[in-house]
C-alpha cells in the first residue's frame, strides 16, 4: 500500500515525458531534481531545495554506489524496474546476490530522508522490484544551487527527517543499532571470478565466464574465520566463536546444507583447520587459553565419528598449518624450540623472524624449511598444492608489506611469485592446476582476490563491490571457492568534560556519513579535527570544525593509505602516516590545503607520528634498527633523528609543559613514560590493552585511555598517582588504531566506535570453468 504522499507524487508527474534512450546518461551528466533534493551524480551530492533560499542550501555527499541507484530509478520514473533489471544495470559485470541491491535502497533511503513503511521516494512493490514515485524533472534557472563556498561542507540532515527522526544519536541511540544490526543477515559482497589464459587481456574477462552462482554459505553471528573446503569441494570447515562465545571450535557445513555441525568442542582455542586429502579427518591446532605455558597442541578428528586423537605439540604463537598424512608430514610455523608463551600476531625480536618447519609424525623429526631475512617479519600462511610437492607461504617483510613465495619441499628452494606486486595479505590458496594462486591482498587499497600465476608477473583481480575479503580457498576440481568478508561501520563521537573530568551531556556523533570516518585527532584548540574516512571511496584524510562543519578533504591517493593523523601544536598542519607498497613513512598537509608532503622517507618503516609541544621535534615509531624504537626529530635542523626507546616503543605522545614522553610498547600491555631529557621509564597505567597501543591520548589534567573488560573510557593522573572510570561505552572500540583524542585542555574528547560489522563465509560456484 502507497501512501497519500506517494499517490499525489505519482499525478504530480503523470505528464513527465518518457525517458529517451539515453536518458541514464543525460542524468547523470546534468543532473536532475527528484522530491526536494537536487542531484549532482557528476559530484555524488544532494542538495536540498525545499523551500530554502540559496544561501541556506544544504548538501550532502553520498556513496557513488548510492548516486547509481537513484539515476537508474529517476531514469525510469513510476516504472517498476524488477531486482534483476537493476542489478544488471548498476552492478552490469560484476555478480551480485540480491542482498547488495536492499542494502543500497536501504542506505539511499536514509540519504534522502525516506521510510520503507510511509515511503516519499522509493516504493518497494512486493515480490517484484523498486519504483521511484517521487517527482523527477530537469534542471532548471528556478532551482536552487548550492552556494560555491559549501560545497562540500557539513553532513546536513535531510530537509524531512525519516519518521521517529530524534536528531544527533547518542549511545542509547547506538546500542539500540547495535542489536538491530546484529539481528540482520551479513554483508553480501558482490563478486566475478574469471579463469584466464596467460594471453587473455582484462577487458576480456566478462566473456570467458562460465556459469556463475554466488551466496552465502555461513553467516553466523559473532566470527566465522580460516575457512577450507574439504578436497573433494562437499564440505566446508571454519572456526567460529559466537558473539558472546569466549573461545573457538571447529565447525563443518555441508555445502548447501540446512545448518552447520560442531565438530569439536573444547574450552581451548581449535583453530587452523586443514583437510586429508580423502576428505575424512581433520588436522587442527589447540591453543591454551588460561595456562600461562602458552601450550599448543596438533589434533586431528575424525569427520564422521569426531574422534579426535593428539598428533603432537606445535610451538604458541603458530599461525598456519598444512598436513601431508599421505607421507606423515606437518608443515607449519614458529620461532624456533618452543618457548614461553609469545604473542601470535607480533614479530618478537629477539626470537627473529618466523619460519616455516616440517615435521615427520612418524620419526618426530623437525626440519626449518625456509630461512626468511633477518630483519623481516617472517613466513607463515602455508598452503600446499595440489601435487604436496610445493608449499605457498606469506612472506611478512613489515607490517605494511608481504611477499608471496613458493618452496620445494624436497630441496627447500624458494622463489618469489610476482615480486613486488603485494601490500599486506589475509590468505592465499592454489588453483585446481597448481599454476597459480588466489592471493587476498590490500595491494589495490583494499582487500581484494587476485589470481597470480606462478611463472608470470601477469595478475589479474578478481573483481569485488565491496568489503574485506580474505581467506579464500579452492577445491580440488576447481568449481567452488569459499571466501571470508568482512565490513564494519565505524563513527566519531564527541565527549565534552567538565573540570572534573565528567561527561556534560551525552555523546553525538560529528562528521556523519553513509560510510566509515575513524581515527580522529583533535586540534590543540579543540576547535578542529582531523580524521579517516572512505566515503569517496578509498581510504582519504579529511578534516572539520569540532562540529563536523567546513569539510575538507586534504589527500588524493591512489594505493597508498594515510593513517594515523595528528595535528601540530599551532592547529595549522596535520601530520600522518602513509603506507605505501615499499614502506609506511611520514607526511604531512597545510590544513587549508590538499598537498600533502613527505616529512620522514626511510630508512624502513616509520609510524604514529606526534610533535612536541613546542612543535621544535617529531616522534616517531620506527624499525630503521631492527626493531621498534621511538625516535625523535629537529624540525629546523639537518642531524638525524635518534632512537630515545630501547624496549620496543610503538607510540609517543609528549605531554603538556614538554618535560615527560608517554609511550607503548610493541606486544606489551601498559602504558609507560619516561623524562624528554633521557633516562629511565616507569609504569603508568597497567591495564591498557596490547592492542589499546593507540588508545590512548594526553592533555593538560591527565591521561585518558580506553580500557576493557568491562568496555569504558579512563582517566589517570600524569604522574600514575590516581585512576578513574569516567565513562561506559559500547564493546566496539576499534583495536589496533587510535581510536582516542582529547583537546590539550581535556574538555574535549573524541572516540571512534563500530556501528556494526559483519563477517560471513561467501560460495562462489564455478561451473564448465
Amino acid at each position: 500500500m502507497t501512501s497519500g504522499l506517494a499517490s499525489e507524487s505519482r499525478h504530480q508527474v503523470a505528464d513527465f515525458p518518457a525517458p529517451a534512450e539515453d536518458s541514464e546518461s543525460r542524468l547523470r551528466r546534468d543532473g536532475f531534481v527528484v522530491g526536494d533534493w537536487l542531484v549532482d551524480p557528476l559530484a555524488h551530492t544532494l542538495t536540498s531545495v525545499a523551500g530554502r533560499a540559496q544561501d541556506e542550501a544544504l548538501t550532502k555527499r553520498i556513496d557513488p554506489l548510492l548516486i547509481s541507484v537513484l539515476v537508474t530509478l529517476a531514469a525510469s520514473p513510476q516504472l517498476v524496474l524488477t531486482r534483476d533489471e537493476l542489478l544488471s544495470r548498476i552492478w552490469r559485470d560484476t555478480y551480485v546476490n540480491e542482498n547488495s541491491l536492499s542494502q543500497a535502497i536501504s542506505r539511499l533511503r536514509r540519504a534522502l530522508g525516506d521510510s520503507h513503511s510511509d515511503p516519499r521516494y522509493i516504493e518497494t512493490v512486493s515480490r517484484s522490484g523498486y519504483r521511484l514515485i517521487a517527482r523527477v524533472r530537469a534542471k532548471s534557472p528556478e532551482t536552487h544551487e548550492p552556494p560555491s563556498s559549501s560545497a562540500g561542507k557539513g553532513q546536513p540532515e535531510p530537509s524531512r527527517p525519516a519518521p521517529g527522526g530524534k536528531g544527533p544519536r547518542s549511545f542509547r541511540n547506538l546500542w539500540i543499532g547495535l542489536f538491530l544490526a546484529a539481528t540482520m543477515v551479513a554483508l553480501a559482497l558482490a563478486v566475478m571470478l574469471w579463469r584466464a589464459s596467460s594471453d587473455t587481456q582484462p577487458d576480456e574477462a566478462s566473456s570467458s565466464i562460465a556459469t556463475l552462482v554466488l551466496r552465502p554459505e555461513v553467516s553466523l553471528p559473532g566470527n566465522q574465520f580460516e575457512p577450507q573446503l574439504s578436497p573433494d569441494g562437499r564440505d566446508l570447515v571454519f572456526a567460529w566463536k559466537p558473539a558472546e562465545g569466549t573461545n573457538w571450535d571447529l565447525w563443518l557445513q555441508p555445502i548447501g546444507g540446512d545448518q552447520p555441525v560442531q565438530l569439536t568442542d573444547h574450552p581451548h582455542d581449535e583453530r587452523l583447520p586443514t583437510w586429508s586429502p580423502d576428505s575424512r579427518s581433520l588436522a587442527f591446532v589447540r591453543y591454551s587459553t588460561s595456562e600461562r605455558d602458552g601450550s599448543c597442541g596438533i589434533f586431528v578428528v575424525e569427520v564422521v565419528s569426531r574422534r579426535t586423537e593428539r598428533l603432537g605439540e606445535c610451538q604458541p604463537g603458530t599461525r598456519s598449518l598444512a598436513w601431508s598424512p599421505d607421507s606423515g608430514r606437518l608443515i607449519h610455523d614458529g620461532l624456533g624450540e618452543p618457548t614461553s608463551s609469545l604473542p601470535s600476531d607480533q614479530h618478537v625480536a629477539d626470537q627473529g623472524p618466523r619460519a616455516l618447519f616440517v615435521v615427520d609424525l612418524e620419526s618426530g623429526e623437525r626440519k626449518q624449511l625456509t630461512s626468511p631475512p633477518e630483519e623481516s617479519r617472517g613466513d607463515t600462511g602455508v598452503r600446499l598444492s595440489p601435487d604436496e610437492a610445493l608449499v605457498a607461504f606469506e612472506r611478512e617483510i613489515s607490517a605494511s608489506r608481504s611477499e608471496i613465495a613458493v618452496v620445494d619441499v624436497a630441496t627447500g628452494e624458494t622463489r618469489l611469485v610476482a615480486p613486488g606486486a603485494w601490500g599486506r595479505v589475509r590468505g592465499l590458496d592454489w588453483t585446481s592446476d597448481g599454476d597459480a594462486l588466489v592471493v587476498s591482498s590490500d595491494h589495490s587499497g583494499r582487500y581484494e582476490l587476485w589470481r597470480a600465476p606462478l611463472d608470470s608477473q601477469d595478475i589479474r583481480r578478481l573483481p569485488v563491490s565491496d568489503g574485506w575479503v580474505t581467506q579464500p580457498t579452492v577445491s580440488r576440481d576447481g568449481d567452488r571457492l569459499v571466501f571470508r568478508t568482512f565490513r564494519d561501520k565505524v563513527d566519531i563521537w564527541a565527549v565534552t568534560l567538565d573540570e572534573a573530568k565528567a561527561p556534560v551531556s551525552e555523546p553525538l556523533e560529528v562528521a556523519e556519513s553513509a560510510r566509515s570516518e575513524r581515527q580522529p585527532a583533535v586540534s590543540p584548540n579543540g576547535d578542529r579535527i582531523a580524521f579517516l574516512s572512505d566515503r569517496t571511496g578509498a581510504i582519504q584524510l579529511w578534516s572539520s570544525t569540532s562540529g563536523g562543519e567546513d569539510l575538507r578533504r586534504h589527500t588524493d591517493f591512489d594505493k597508498a593509505r594515510p593513517a594515523a593523523p595528528t595535528f601540530a601544536p599551532d592547529g595549522k598542519t596535520i601530520v600522518f602516516e602513509l603506507e605505501g607498497a615499499e614502506r609506511t613513512d611520514i607526511w604531512t598537509v597545510d590544513v587549508d590545503a590538499r598537498q600533502p608532503r613527505p616529512l620522514i622517507e626511510g630508512p624502513g618503516n616509520s609510524r604514529n607520528p606526534s610533535l612536541s609541544r613546542d612543535g621544535n621535534f617529531l616522534y616517531f615509531a620506527s624499525d630503521r634498527s631492527g626493531r621498534w624504537r621511538v625516535w625523535k626529530h629537529a624540525l629546523d635542523a639537518e642531524t638525524p633523528a635518534t632512537a630515545i626507546t630501547e624496549d620496543g616503543g610503538f607510540r609517543a605522545l609528549e605531554a603538556p609543559g614538554g618535560d615527560w614522553i608517554f609511550y607503548t610498547r610493541v606486544a606489551e600491555a601498559g602504558l609507560w613514560r619516561m623524562p624528554t631529557t633521557g633516562g629511565a621509564s616507569d609504569l603508568v597505567f597497567a591495564d591498557l590493552g596490547v592492542d589499546d597501543w593507540a588508545g590512548w591520548s594526553v592533555s593538560e589534567p591527565g591521561v585518558y585511555l580506553v580500557r576493557r573488560s568491562p568496555a569504558s573510557l579512563w582517566w589517570t593522573a600524569l604522574d600514575g598517582s590516581q585512576s578513574r572510570k569516567i565513562a561506559e561505552a559500547p564493546l566496539t572500540i576499534p583495536y589496533l588504531e587510535p581510536s582516542l583524542s582529547t583537546s590539550l585542555d581535556g574538555h574535549r574528547l573524541l572516540v571512534s566506535l563500530i556501528e556494526h560489522g559483519d563477517d560471513e563465509l561467501l560460495l562462489l560456484e564455478l561451473k564448465g570453468l
